[in-house]
C-alpha cells in the first residue's frame, strides 16, 4: 500500500527559505496512517464497509487536521495495480 499527500500552496505562502510546509511532519503522518492501514485487514480495522474509496476518504479526513492545505490523498494497491485519489473540492 503507497499512500501520496497533495498539497496545495502559492508563490506568497512561501517563507523566507523557500518552504510552505514541514514535510518531516506530513512524513511522519503519512507514515503513521500507512501503519495503521497495514496494521490488519480493512474489514478488521474499521466499522464500515471498507472500500479503496471509503478507505480514501476516512484517509483525508485522518490526515486533513495534520497536513495544511491538504487536497488530496492516493491510495495504490501495488499487487493489483490499482489507485484510487480523494480530492476535497474548494
Amino acid at each position: 500500500m503507497v499512500i501520496r499527500a497533495g498539497i496545495e500552496f502559492s508563490n506568497d505562502q512561501l517563507n523566507e527559505r523557500g518552504w510552505f510546509v514541514d514535510t518531516d511532519a506530513v512524513e511522519d503522518a503519512v507514515a503513521e496512517c500507512a501503519a495503521f492501514l497495514g496494521s490488519d485487514k480493512w474489514t478488521s480495522l474499521f466499522d464500515f464497509r471498507p472500500t479503496f474509496e471509503l478507505v480514501s476518504k476516512w484517509s483525508f479526513d485522518k490526515l486533513n487536521a495534520d497536513i495544511v492545505q491538504l487536497r488530496y490523498i492516493e491510495l495504490e494497491n501495488k499487487t493489483i495495480g490499482v489507485r484510487t485519489r480523494y480530492t476535497v473540492q474548494k
